[in-house]
Protein backbone atom coordinates (compact mmCIF):
# COMPACT_ATOMS: atom_id res chain seq x y z
CA UNK A 1 0.00 0.00 0.00
CA UNK A 2 2.79 2.37 0.92
CA UNK A 3 4.47 1.56 -2.35
CA UNK A 4 1.32 2.49 -4.28
CA UNK A 5 1.05 5.80 -2.39
CA UNK A 6 4.70 6.63 -3.11
CA UNK A 7 4.22 5.83 -6.79
CA UNK A 8 1.10 8.00 -6.89
CA UNK A 9 2.97 10.90 -5.32
CA UNK A 10 5.79 10.50 -7.85
CA UNK A 11 3.29 10.48 -10.73
CA UNK A 12 1.65 13.65 -9.43
CA UNK A 13 5.05 15.32 -9.01
CA UNK A 14 6.06 14.29 -12.53
CA UNK A 15 2.85 15.65 -14.00
CA UNK A 16 3.27 18.87 -12.05
CA UNK A 17 6.84 19.18 -13.30
CA UNK A 18 5.79 18.53 -16.86
CA UNK A 19 3.03 21.12 -16.59
CA UNK A 20 5.48 23.68 -15.22
CA UNK A 21 7.98 23.02 -18.00
CA UNK A 22 5.47 23.02 -20.86
CA UNK A 23 3.03 25.68 -19.70
CA UNK A 24 4.23 27.87 -16.86
CA UNK A 25 7.87 28.17 -17.90
CA UNK A 26 6.96 28.45 -21.59
CA UNK A 27 4.51 31.23 -20.78
CA UNK A 28 7.15 33.04 -18.74
CA UNK A 29 9.64 32.79 -21.59
CA UNK A 30 7.18 33.94 -24.21
CA UNK A 31 5.63 36.78 -22.22
CA UNK A 32 7.18 40.20 -22.86
CA UNK A 33 9.74 41.04 -20.18
CA UNK A 34 9.03 44.72 -20.78
CA UNK A 35 7.04 47.01 -23.03
CA UNK A 36 9.02 47.70 -26.18
CA UNK A 37 10.35 51.26 -26.02
CA UNK A 38 8.18 52.16 -23.07
CA UNK A 39 7.18 55.81 -22.89
CA UNK A 40 7.81 56.48 -26.57
CA UNK A 41 4.15 56.83 -27.49
CA UNK A 42 3.51 59.48 -24.86
CA UNK A 43 6.59 61.44 -25.97
CA UNK A 44 6.38 60.97 -29.75
CA UNK A 45 5.28 64.57 -30.29
CA UNK A 46 8.40 65.76 -28.44
CA UNK A 47 10.92 63.86 -30.56
CA UNK A 48 13.60 66.12 -32.02
CA UNK A 49 16.16 63.67 -33.42
CA UNK A 50 16.15 60.32 -35.24
CA UNK A 51 19.14 58.27 -36.41
CA UNK A 52 19.17 55.01 -38.36
CA UNK A 53 22.47 53.21 -38.80
CA UNK A 54 23.86 49.87 -39.94
CA UNK A 55 27.28 48.27 -39.78
CA UNK A 56 28.19 50.33 -42.86
CA UNK A 57 27.33 53.65 -41.21
CA UNK A 58 24.46 56.11 -40.85
CA UNK A 59 21.73 55.57 -43.44
CA UNK A 60 19.47 58.36 -42.22
CA UNK A 61 19.59 61.04 -39.56
CA UNK A 62 17.31 64.00 -38.99
CA UNK A 63 16.52 66.70 -36.47
CA UNK A 64 13.59 68.93 -35.84
CA UNK A 65 14.27 72.51 -36.92
CA UNK A 66 11.40 74.53 -35.47
CA UNK A 67 8.32 73.09 -37.26
CA UNK A 68 10.27 71.24 -39.96
CA UNK A 69 12.30 68.04 -39.97
CA UNK A 70 15.57 68.19 -41.91
CA UNK A 71 17.97 65.40 -42.84
CA UNK A 72 21.52 65.74 -41.54
CA UNK A 73 23.16 62.58 -42.92
CA UNK A 74 24.01 63.94 -46.38
CA UNK A 75 26.49 66.57 -45.21
CA UNK A 76 28.03 67.83 -41.99
CA UNK A 77 26.75 71.38 -42.62
CA UNK A 78 23.96 71.30 -45.20
CA UNK A 79 20.51 69.89 -44.46
CA UNK A 80 17.72 68.66 -46.73
CA UNK A 81 13.94 68.50 -46.12
CA UNK A 82 12.58 65.17 -44.87
CA UNK A 83 9.55 63.33 -46.24
CA UNK A 84 7.43 63.74 -43.12
CA UNK A 85 4.95 61.05 -44.18
CA UNK A 86 7.71 58.43 -44.23
CA UNK A 87 9.25 59.50 -40.92
CA UNK A 88 6.01 59.98 -38.97
CA UNK A 89 4.60 56.73 -40.38
CA UNK A 90 7.63 54.80 -39.13
CA UNK A 91 7.53 56.39 -35.66
CA UNK A 92 3.79 55.76 -35.42
CA UNK A 93 4.23 52.06 -36.24
CA UNK A 94 7.11 51.77 -33.79
CA UNK A 95 5.07 53.23 -30.93
CA UNK A 96 2.27 50.76 -31.66
CA UNK A 97 4.53 47.70 -32.08
CA UNK A 98 3.37 44.81 -29.90
CA UNK A 99 5.67 42.10 -28.56
CA UNK A 100 4.40 38.75 -29.78
CA UNK A 101 7.02 36.41 -28.43
CA UNK A 102 10.27 36.39 -26.47
CA UNK A 103 13.27 35.03 -28.35
CA UNK A 104 16.88 34.17 -27.59
CA UNK A 105 18.94 35.93 -24.93
CA UNK A 106 22.15 34.23 -26.07
CA UNK A 107 24.60 36.52 -27.84
CA UNK A 108 25.87 33.57 -29.87
CA UNK A 109 22.40 33.26 -31.42
CA UNK A 110 21.80 36.96 -32.23
CA UNK A 111 23.04 36.63 -35.80
CA UNK A 112 20.28 34.09 -36.57
CA UNK A 113 17.72 36.82 -35.92
CA UNK A 114 19.85 39.70 -37.17
CA UNK A 115 19.89 41.52 -33.81
CA UNK A 116 23.64 41.57 -33.18
CA UNK A 117 25.32 44.93 -32.34
CA UNK A 118 25.87 47.15 -35.40
CA UNK A 119 29.50 47.48 -34.31
CA UNK A 120 30.00 43.77 -35.00
CA UNK A 121 31.65 43.18 -38.41
CA UNK A 122 29.09 42.01 -40.95
CA UNK A 123 26.15 42.77 -38.66
CA UNK A 124 22.73 42.49 -40.32
CA UNK A 125 20.99 44.68 -37.74
CA UNK A 126 19.83 48.29 -37.98
CA UNK A 127 20.11 50.52 -34.93
CA UNK A 128 17.29 53.01 -34.42
CA UNK A 129 17.85 55.93 -32.04
CA UNK A 130 15.06 58.37 -31.17
CA UNK A 131 15.46 61.28 -28.78
CA UNK A 132 13.71 64.18 -27.11
CA UNK A 133 15.48 66.92 -25.19
CA UNK A 134 15.63 64.72 -22.09
CA UNK A 135 15.16 61.10 -23.12
CA UNK A 136 16.46 58.56 -25.62
CA UNK A 137 15.18 55.24 -27.01
CA UNK A 138 17.35 52.71 -28.86
CA UNK A 139 16.37 49.46 -30.53
CA UNK A 140 18.05 47.04 -32.91
CA UNK A 141 15.89 45.99 -35.85
CA UNK A 142 16.65 42.48 -37.05
CA UNK A 143 15.39 40.20 -39.78
CA UNK A 144 11.81 39.96 -40.92
CA UNK A 145 9.97 36.93 -39.56
CA UNK A 146 9.67 34.07 -42.06
CA UNK A 147 5.92 34.69 -42.08
CA UNK A 148 6.55 38.26 -43.20
CA UNK A 149 4.19 39.45 -40.45
CA UNK A 150 6.71 40.85 -37.99
CA UNK A 151 10.35 41.61 -37.23
CA UNK A 152 12.90 40.53 -34.63
CA UNK A 153 14.14 43.27 -32.32
CA UNK A 154 16.39 43.78 -29.32
CA UNK A 155 17.20 46.76 -27.15
CA UNK A 156 21.01 47.15 -27.05
CA UNK A 157 20.96 47.35 -23.25
CA UNK A 158 18.99 44.09 -22.96
CA UNK A 159 20.01 40.49 -23.65
CA UNK A 160 16.55 39.17 -24.54
CA UNK A 161 15.36 39.57 -28.11
CA UNK A 162 11.72 39.65 -29.24
CA UNK A 163 9.40 39.20 -32.17
CA UNK A 164 7.11 42.20 -32.73
CA UNK A 165 4.00 42.36 -34.88
CA UNK A 166 5.14 45.16 -37.22
CA UNK A 167 7.45 44.59 -40.23
CA UNK A 168 8.60 48.24 -40.01
CA UNK A 169 9.94 49.33 -43.40
CA UNK A 170 13.45 50.79 -43.07
CA UNK A 171 15.31 53.17 -45.40
CA UNK A 172 17.90 51.48 -47.59
CA UNK A 173 19.43 54.37 -49.53
CA UNK A 174 20.38 57.93 -48.54
CA UNK A 175 17.42 59.43 -50.37
CA UNK A 176 14.69 57.05 -49.19
CA UNK A 177 13.12 59.33 -46.56
CA UNK A 178 13.86 62.68 -48.17
CA UNK A 179 11.34 65.09 -49.69
CA UNK A 180 10.65 63.56 -53.10
CA UNK A 181 8.92 66.39 -54.97
CA UNK A 182 11.37 69.26 -54.81
CA UNK A 183 9.57 71.75 -57.06
CA UNK A 184 6.51 72.91 -55.14
CA UNK A 185 4.37 74.61 -57.77
CA UNK A 186 1.44 73.80 -59.96
CA UNK A 187 1.48 74.00 -63.73
CA UNK A 188 -1.30 76.59 -63.53
CA UNK A 189 0.95 78.97 -61.60
CA UNK A 190 3.37 79.25 -64.54
CA UNK A 191 3.17 81.71 -67.42
CA UNK A 192 6.00 80.42 -69.65
CA UNK A 193 8.28 77.41 -69.99
CA UNK A 194 11.34 77.61 -72.20
CA UNK A 195 13.28 74.48 -73.19
CA UNK A 196 16.77 74.81 -74.66
CA UNK A 197 18.59 71.87 -76.18
CA UNK A 198 18.70 69.90 -79.41
CA UNK A 199 15.17 70.99 -80.36
CA UNK A 200 14.36 74.22 -78.45
CA UNK A 201 10.74 75.14 -77.85
CA UNK A 202 8.66 77.51 -75.75
CA UNK A 203 5.28 76.94 -74.13
CA UNK A 204 3.06 79.88 -73.21
CA UNK A 205 -0.45 80.35 -71.88
CA UNK A 206 -3.07 81.95 -74.11
CA UNK A 207 -5.85 84.31 -73.00
CA UNK A 208 -8.04 81.32 -72.11
CA UNK A 209 -5.35 79.93 -69.82
CA UNK A 210 -4.55 76.98 -72.10
CA UNK A 211 -0.98 76.01 -72.95
CA UNK A 212 0.22 76.46 -76.49
CA UNK A 213 3.36 75.56 -78.40
CA UNK A 214 4.75 78.53 -80.30
CA UNK A 215 3.63 78.57 -83.96
CA UNK A 216 1.86 75.19 -83.66
CA UNK A 217 -1.91 74.84 -83.94
CA UNK A 218 -3.79 72.69 -81.45
CA UNK A 219 -4.76 70.32 -84.24
CA UNK A 220 -1.08 69.70 -84.98
CA UNK A 221 -0.22 68.51 -81.46
CA UNK A 222 0.58 64.81 -81.01
CA UNK A 223 -2.57 64.34 -78.91
CA UNK A 224 -4.82 66.51 -76.70
CA UNK A 225 -3.26 67.24 -73.33
CA UNK A 226 0.32 66.46 -74.30
CA UNK A 227 1.53 69.92 -73.30
CA UNK A 228 0.01 69.70 -69.82
CA UNK A 229 1.34 66.18 -69.38
CA UNK A 230 4.85 67.23 -70.36
CA UNK A 231 4.74 70.16 -67.94
CA UNK A 232 3.48 67.93 -65.14
CA UNK A 233 6.36 65.52 -65.79
CA UNK A 234 8.77 68.45 -65.44
CA UNK A 235 7.42 70.13 -62.29
CA UNK A 236 6.70 66.78 -60.58
CA UNK A 237 10.21 65.53 -61.27
CA UNK A 238 11.44 63.01 -58.74
CA UNK A 239 14.98 61.69 -58.28
CA UNK A 240 16.88 58.53 -57.44
CA UNK A 241 19.62 60.02 -55.25
CA UNK A 242 21.03 63.37 -54.15
CA UNK A 243 24.41 64.61 -53.00
CA UNK A 244 26.18 67.85 -52.25
CA UNK A 245 27.37 69.71 -55.33
CA UNK A 246 31.15 69.91 -54.98
CA UNK A 247 32.88 73.04 -56.35
CA UNK A 248 35.42 70.93 -58.23
CA UNK A 249 32.84 68.76 -59.96
CA UNK A 250 32.80 69.28 -63.73
CA UNK A 251 29.26 69.01 -65.02
CA UNK A 252 30.11 69.54 -68.69
CA UNK A 253 27.65 70.85 -71.23
CA UNK A 254 23.98 70.61 -70.34
CA UNK A 255 22.00 68.10 -72.38
CA UNK A 256 18.93 70.25 -71.92
CA UNK A 257 17.87 73.27 -69.88
CA UNK A 258 14.31 74.08 -68.77
CA UNK A 259 13.36 77.53 -67.47
CA UNK A 260 10.10 77.96 -65.55
CA UNK A 261 8.63 81.45 -65.28
CA UNK A 262 5.73 83.29 -63.73
CA UNK A 263 5.21 87.04 -63.36
CA UNK A 264 7.95 87.54 -60.74
CA UNK A 265 10.03 84.35 -60.46
CA UNK A 266 12.28 82.32 -62.71
CA UNK A 267 13.78 78.90 -62.06
CA UNK A 268 16.30 76.99 -64.21
CA UNK A 269 16.57 73.19 -64.29
CA UNK A 270 19.68 71.91 -66.04
CA UNK A 271 20.09 68.31 -67.13
CA UNK A 272 23.56 66.74 -67.57
CA UNK A 273 24.77 63.29 -68.53
CA UNK A 274 25.67 60.98 -65.65
CA UNK A 275 29.25 60.70 -64.51
CA UNK A 276 31.46 58.18 -66.25
CA UNK A 277 30.52 54.66 -65.25
CA UNK A 278 27.05 55.70 -64.05
CA UNK A 279 23.65 55.61 -65.74
CA UNK A 280 20.87 58.18 -65.93
CA UNK A 281 21.34 61.93 -65.60
CA UNK A 282 22.46 64.64 -63.19
CA UNK A 283 20.28 67.67 -62.51
CA UNK A 284 20.92 70.98 -60.81
CA UNK A 285 18.20 73.51 -59.98
CA UNK A 286 19.00 77.22 -59.81
CA UNK A 287 16.69 80.11 -58.86
CA UNK A 288 17.39 82.78 -61.49
CA UNK A 289 15.28 85.69 -60.29
CA UNK A 290 12.68 86.49 -57.66
CA UNK A 291 12.18 84.39 -54.54
CA UNK A 292 13.22 80.88 -55.56
CA UNK A 293 12.44 79.60 -52.06
CA UNK A 294 8.71 79.74 -52.80
CA UNK A 295 9.22 76.99 -55.39
CA UNK A 296 12.09 74.95 -53.98
CA UNK A 297 13.86 74.32 -50.65
CA UNK A 298 16.25 77.05 -49.61
CA UNK A 299 19.77 76.36 -50.91
CA UNK A 300 18.54 74.01 -53.64
CA UNK A 301 21.47 74.97 -55.88
CA UNK A 302 23.87 73.29 -53.40
CA UNK A 303 22.71 69.85 -54.52
CA UNK A 304 23.11 67.52 -57.49
CA UNK A 305 20.19 65.16 -58.14
CA UNK A 306 20.58 61.82 -59.86
CA UNK A 307 17.67 60.86 -62.12
CA UNK A 308 16.89 57.64 -63.95
CA UNK A 309 15.93 57.79 -67.64
CA UNK A 310 12.27 57.48 -66.65
CA UNK A 311 12.47 60.26 -64.06
CA UNK A 312 14.11 62.57 -66.62
CA UNK A 313 11.50 61.98 -69.34
CA UNK A 314 9.86 65.41 -68.97
CA UNK A 315 13.17 67.26 -68.98
CA UNK A 316 14.27 65.32 -72.07
CA UNK A 317 11.17 66.13 -74.13
CA UNK A 318 11.87 67.42 -77.65
CA UNK A 319 9.75 69.69 -79.85
CA UNK A 320 9.17 66.81 -82.26
CA UNK A 321 7.71 64.74 -79.41
CA UNK A 322 4.92 67.28 -79.00
CA UNK A 323 3.64 67.42 -82.58
CA UNK A 324 2.22 64.86 -84.97
CA UNK A 325 4.51 63.05 -87.31
CA UNK A 326 4.38 64.48 -90.86
CA UNK A 327 2.73 61.33 -92.21
CA UNK A 328 -0.13 61.71 -89.70
CA UNK A 329 -0.97 65.26 -90.74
Amino acid sequence: MKRIIVLAILVVMSLAGAYYLTVVKSTANNAPAHVLLGGLEENAALLNAVTIETAEGVVFSARRDQDQWVATHLDSLLTFPVNLDELSGFVSQLTQATVLEAKTAKASQYSRLGVEPVTQPGAQSTLITLATESKQWRVLMGNLASSGMGRYVREPSQQRSYLIDKPLELPVGNADWLLRQIISLSVNSLSEVRVEGKEPYTLTRNDSGDWQLFDVAVSELAYPGILSQTLNDIVNMSYDDVRVRLPEEVLGKAVQSVTLRNDTNELAIKLYNARKGETGYRVIIQPVSGDGAIWTPDGIDNWVFKLTDFQARGLLSQRSDLIKSPELN
